[in-house]
């Protein structure tokens, strides 16, 4: 949402918990894996629009590639 709309994103601050993903994108749902559905396993927090984008891009695939095995 970052990468999208930047007011509708409420940034975690350094001390607000963090939870280690192991392979954060092998499900489509990350809340199974992380109560705050971030997959972030930096030790600090870190976000950018443009580490956003990467993942809406990542999703994008997939979900293209899902679509023309469907049709």
């Amino acid at each position: 949402m970052l990468a999208i709309d930047p007011t509708t994103v409420t940034l975690p601050i350094q001390s607000d918990p963090k939870t280690f993903i192991e392979n954060p994108f092998e499900t489509d749902n990350l809340a199974d894996k992380s109560p705050n559905g971030i997959a972030d396993n930096h030790p600090k927090w870190i976000t950018t629009p443009t580490i956003g984008k990467q993942i809406l891009d990542i999703y994008t695939k997939r979900v293209l590639k899902n679509l023309k095995g469907i049709i």
